[in-house]
């Protein structure tokens, strides 16, 4: 009963220690005042606490704390519904705080709204400075009616919210092109009517293709208006800002004038040309090849026609488009230098589909596959029509209002310009010329279709195959290439070979978006071709760009921009079957490949630096070869690469990793290897004194140097563990190398701690020379087999014996019994076993560890890694002992601190991030945010157990798992609720699972193994059984001595 009662006066206590010590997080908004942050954590735990206390009362105990329990329930209540309403208001004063603050205009545009604002906000702002001087949640609470006024503020605040979005409704209504802008984008506009050049930035959102307007020198009269690429077009009758000062009534005027001025100078162009005789040269050969002769022929007919009949007395009716039965006036939109479609029998069967829709009054749904130009045709057909575009992710609701509106309009054949439709309770006006297109992608995740009552107002079309030859050869015409028909001929079956020869992977794509960039790059090809050649005819007197084109070998730069944009993103296996596609289809092509000498420069330079291997890259295409993943630590060097690049794993070779190594060692101080996170640089000073430390290093890397070569013994030694080997986890060159430089760098370290202890006598060369060769074959074994069972361990020890001059123990103990001691002596583990006796009443405890070979050798070599703070993943069948050997290795480590964590099949991130919260404490420093263990000089080891239980989400993604990676490898995480990024200070990462083979269980990613050392611990072998057994028996036998 008492301990029952404690646990409810220890929860209180706790709550009331909480709270009276909670502070409030603030941070400084703008120099005006402090804004309290830290949401979240004010309430979860105040919800917590409510769900806590109200439990209390299930307890038979909880009559002696009613009291205090009621109180406490009542003030967390309290605390919630006030917090509930401030976090509402501080969350609308600061946006209404923006907009009344940010613009002068806006006094005078809504002077009631202003000044009732700037007393709400004088009286927000005088409540805030009383809580930045007290911050402490209790005394927030008791500040004088604080709940009341907060109440008020929000009330008040919601009313001039309502208030501004109804006149900003307003503003919309009187110039519809108002709704493509946003709230704070339209007040800057309606606020700045009389400065128009501040104006300027807005124009492109409201008009498709005007960047500008062009004013006079007052900057009051609107005189015409600028494309982005800097053509002008002046209005034949200016627009006066003065005249017109309301700024929906001039920028009306701008658009009527924009449509007049376009329609009056299309019919004085056309006046002045004389009737055309020729139509183009594809047309004509169509007529031809259909035999077209009369205009009532449906092979013309269903052509997009444009027709102008000065006759009109409406200029902005004289030029109409006839598609089949259906005929539309063109809009006179001003679209600039806008991209074009490209023509094939497709989009023209789409226009015909979707005017025929217009026509009936109908909306129009492209359909098929992505990539098939759907949009693309519909933004093509409004501009051929020369209407406003914009793309919304519209609501069904709306969409069937509106349409219907069209459609019944349309079945009246009545002439009126517009008409009125209801939308979410206001009347709207539609223009009776627009028109509602949706695109889909039938069939897609996430993709819901559409529903049967708006698909009736909808003409559908299929698109699935667009014509890629007449698209390419339309392209590389456009991009300047002579010989576009040949070119288009080649690269579209090449494409096709592509996608049906090279291997199947999710990051190919051999659509049409994938052609269009290797065109676009053949283009830039050419053209800095073109430019080189200028450069160097320089003094000639006969530049002609021309001749120079013209003399251009077109398909080896095509051959060029295939390489440039498509081997990157190929397999290795690939890239010599793509070689012998293009040789097939360019047959006796050469390829030159681009030079990039200042790229290749600037790498060279950087990997110098950072101790780098910079490789160039082979003949097959990869362009070079610019980033060792550095083995030990986060990445030292990533070179953004636009697009995708494929790094397959033969294109880092072993020689490059191993130099990398050796380089690292050579240059920086194996206690700076441990600790290093930023960049590492080589120092400019060579006469420099090296010191002791790294004196060490370079002799040891000069006796490693031999073994570390393409044919050594570590290479060797790597093949077999590759091909003979059984491992218990998926095995990667990558994990295994990094394994053993972990090892290496702990030999190192024993050395230099040797000397350091020994300062009078170091270590002599001889003995560095039998120390560090046998210390390998020790690394090599655990590093290449410590994931195999005991005879993949004994395998590899007879394989070493067999390729090595090294001295190796003599006779048939397995090389796997034997560690290497400072002297360079094998030592046999059975001679560190320590015998123990077990009390005879401990022999079934549970927690009785009986030392053996396995634990002792297990223990040392993760004594190893965790010194090294490198993470490790312990993998064995259950009852084996994987626990017991990690925290037995870990009371070895008296800095170490260590938290379990249980995983399963549900964990995700937020697991470990709460043990952070409970364990660790966030630090602000100049540096950044710092999460470090509580405990000073502590480390935390987070041991993660059945690790590789966590489901994989629907991208096959263990969240779990892809966190702890970011962790080891980036050394930090970017918060949730702030997304600032937190350096990890003093944490390492320990795991734990039965073999992947087991049910339940799901294989870990390469990428997170690559970082994670693994090791199998298996049930005990014959020698270690007896060691237990014995151990036991003795213990027993001590109760009947007779027997012994």
């Amino acid at each position: 009963m008492a301990q029952g009662e404690m646990a409810l006066e220890e929860f209180l206590k706790q709550v009331r220690e909480s709270w009276q010590s909670y502070e409030l997080d603030l941070i400084n908004y703008q120099n005006k005042c402090k804004l309290i942050r830290g949401w979240d954590d004010l309430f979860n735990k105040v919800k917590e606490h409510i769900n806590s206390v109200a439990a209390m009362k299930l307890s038979p105990y909880y009559r002696v704390f009613e009291e205090e329990a009621l109180t406490w329930e009542e003030k967390l209540n309290r605390i919630n519904a006030l917090f509930d309403v401030w976090i509402d208001v501080q969350r609308r004063w600061v946006y209404l705080e923006g907009i009344f603050s940010g613009s002068s205009d806006i006094k005078a545009l809504l002077p009631v709204e202003t000044s009732r604002f700037q007393s709400i906000s004088s009286e927000f702002l005088t409540l805030m400075k009383k809580v930045s001087k007290s911050p402490m949640v209790m005394d927030v609470l008791n500040i004088q009616g604080v709940q009341r006024s907060l109440e008020r503020l929000a009330d008040l605040l919601g009313k001039i919210q309502k208030a501004l979005g109804e006149y900003l409704e307003r503003e919309r209504s009187s110039f519809p092109r108002f709704y493509f802008v946003g709230d704070e984008d339209l007040l800057e506009i309606i606020g700045n009517s009389k400065n128009i050049p501040r104006l300027q930035k807005h124009f492109r959102k409201m008009f498709a293709g005007v960047a500008s307007i062009v004013l006079n020198e007052e900057n009051n009269v609107v005189l015409g208006i600028a494309s982005r690429e800097g053509e002008e077009v002046k209005f034949n009758k200016s627009v006066s800002t003065v005249e017109n000062p309301k700024i929906n009534e001039w920028l009306s005027l701008v658009e009527k004038e924009m449509r007049m001025t376009l329609a009056q100078n299309l019919a004085s162009a056309v006046a002045d040309i004389k009737q055309f005789k020729h139509g183009p040269i594809d047309t004509k050969s169509y007529m031809e090849w259909k035999k077209v002769v009369n205009p009532k022929s449906f092979d013309w007919l269903c052509h997009m026609r444009f027709y102008f009949d000065p006759k009109q007395s409406d200029p902005l009716k004289q030029l109409s488009i006839h598609m089949a039965n259906a005929k539309f006036n063109y809009g006179f939109e001003y679209l600039g230098v806008q991209d074009k479609l490209v023509q094939t029998p497709l989009t023209d069967r789409c226009y015909l589909t979707m005017t025929q829709a217009l026509e009936a009054r109908l909306g129009g749904s492209p359909f098929g596959p992505a990539g098939t130009g759907k949009t693309e045709s519909v933004k093509a057909l409004g501009n051929q029509l020369d209407l406003k575009k914009e793309c919304l992710s519209a609501v069904s609701q709306q969409v069937q209002t509106i349409q219907e509106a069209l459609k019944t309009q349309g079945d009246s054949k009545s002439a009126v310009q517009t008409i009125s439709v209801e939308l979410v309770g206001k009347q709207v006006r539609v223009s009776t010329d627009m028109a509602i297109f949706i695109t889909m992608n039938p069939g897609y995740a996430g993709r819901s279709n559409l529903p049967d009552n708006l698909k009736k107002l909808f003409r559908s079309l299929a698109m699935n195959k667009p014509d890629r030859q007449l698209i390419a050869e339309v392209m590389l015409f456009s991009q300047g290439f002579r010989s576009a028909e040949k070119l288009a001929s080649k690269i579209v079956p090449f494409f096709k070979l592509c996608d049906e020869q090279l291997s199947n992977q999710s990051h190919y794509d051999f659509g049409l978006r994938a052609l269009k960039s290797v065109l676009v790059s053949a283009g830039n090809v050419k053209r800095d071709r073109i430019q080189k050649i200028k450069e160097e005819m320089k003094g000639s007197e006969d530049i002609n760009e021309g001749t120079i084109a013209e003399n251009l070998p077109e398909q080896e730069i095509l051959i060029q921009s295939v390489c440039e944009t498509m081997v990157p993103k190929l397999v290795a296996e690939d890239i010599p079957l793509l070689f012998s596609l293009l040789s097939d289809v360019f047959p006796g092509i050469e390829y030159t490949r681009a030079q990039m000498s200042k790229l290749k420069e600037e790498i060279r330079r950087v990997c110098s630096e950072q101790f780098l291997v910079c490789g160039e890259g082979d003949e097959q295409g990869a362009q070079w070869m610019d980033k060792v993943q550095d083995l030990k630590y986060a990445t030292l060097a990533t070179v953004s690469r636009c697009g995708m690049v494929w790094f397959s794993e033969d294109v880092l070779s072993v020689e490059m990793i191993f130099e990398n190594f050796l380089s690292r060692i050579k240059n920086i101080p194996i206690e700076d290897i441990e600790e290093e996170s930023s960049f590492m640089k080589k120092s400019d000073s060579k006469e420099e004194e090296i010191s002791p430390t790294l004196q060490v290093q370079r002799d040891a890397a000069s006796i490693l140097l031999p073994h570390l070569t393409p044919d050594g013994l570590v290479v060797k030694c790597l093949e077999y563990a590759v091909n003979n080997i059984e491992h218990i986890m998926d095995f990667t060159r990558m994990r295994a190398l990094s394994s053993l430089f972990a090892l290496l760098n702990q030999a190192i370290r024993n050395v230099v701690q040797y000397n350091n202890t020994h300062s009078d006598f170091p270590m002599q060369s001889d003995q560095l020379e039998r120390y560090i060769p046998k210390a390998l074959i020790y690394s090599i074994i655990w590093s290449f087999a410590g994931d195999g069972k005991l005879k993949a361990r004994s395998d590899m020890g007879d394989f070493i014996r067999n390729s090595t001059t090294i001295p190796l123990p003599a006779g048939d103990v397995s090389l796997i019994d034997y560690e290497v001691n400072i002297n360079g002596e094998w030592v046999l583990w059975s001679a560190k076993v320590p015998v123990m006796e077990v009390e005879t009443h401990k022999v079934a405890a549970p927690d009785v560890v009986v030392p053996t070979v396995d634990t002792v050798r297990h223990e040392a070599l993760l004594y190893t890694w965790l010194a090294e703070h490198k993470p490790l993943v312990l993998c064995g069948p259950p009852g084996s002992g994987k626990t017991m050997t990690l925290f037995s290795a870990l009371r070895a480590l008296p800095d170490l601190e260590v938290v379990g964590l249980n995983f399963s099949s549900a964990t995700n991130p937020e697991l470990v991030l709460k043990t952070f919260d409970h364990y660790c404490e966030y630090r602000k420093t100049p540096n950044g945010i710092i999460l470090s263990p509580v405990q000073l000089g502590k480390w935390l080891v987070v041991f993660c157990d059945e690790i590789n239980l966590p489901d994989m989400d629907k991208y096959g993604t263990q969240r779990v798992i892809s966190f702890l990676r970011q962790m080891v490898e980036h050394g930090g995480f970017y918060r949730v609720s702030d997304q600032a990024w937190v350096k990890l200070e003093r944490i390492q990462f320990v795991g734990a699972c039965n073999p992947p083979t087991d049910p339940g269980r799901k294989p870990l990613s390469h990428r997170f193994l690559r970082h994670v050392p693994v090791v199998y611990v298996d049930y005990p072998g014959e020698l270690s059984l007896k060691q237990i057994y014995g151990t036991f028996n003795r213990a027993m036998l001590r109760i009947i001595p007779s027997l012994r």
